[in-house]
């Protein structure tokens, strides 16, 4: 435990404080998408993606957003994290979100 910091603050806004490739690993676990909708959004895995290092790992809990409506949430959060850059995106169903490669 004595590498571990725990920083509090906005998420959006911490990242910018830290240098590229600073992590190893990111747990990503924001509230719903209506509630914090930029950390869905292709800026912020941006950010996510230039402080992750390379061969690095993220995995980010989505949970079943629009489970129960014709809104295909989860294709869109694929998509954007392709789209910031991210090598692979895989979804694993047990633990309800993706996990993410950057090569």
């Amino acid at each position: 435990l004595e590498k571990i910091n725990i920083i509090l603050g906005d998420a959006y806004e911490v990242i910018e404080y830290f240098d590229n490739e600073y992590f190893d690993a990111i747990l990503h676990d924001p509230p719903r998408i209506n509630i914090a909708g930029e950390l869905y959004s292709e800026e912020f895995y941006k950010k996510i993606y230039r402080v992750l290092r390379r061969g690095g790992r993220l995995f980010h809990y989505t949970g079943e957003p629009g489970k129960h409506s014709n809104i295909d949430i989860l294709k869109g959060v694929k998509n954007r994290l392709r789209r910031a850059g991210f090598d692979e995106v895989i979804w694993v169903d047990e633990a309800k979100g993706f996990l993410v490669f950057k090569y």
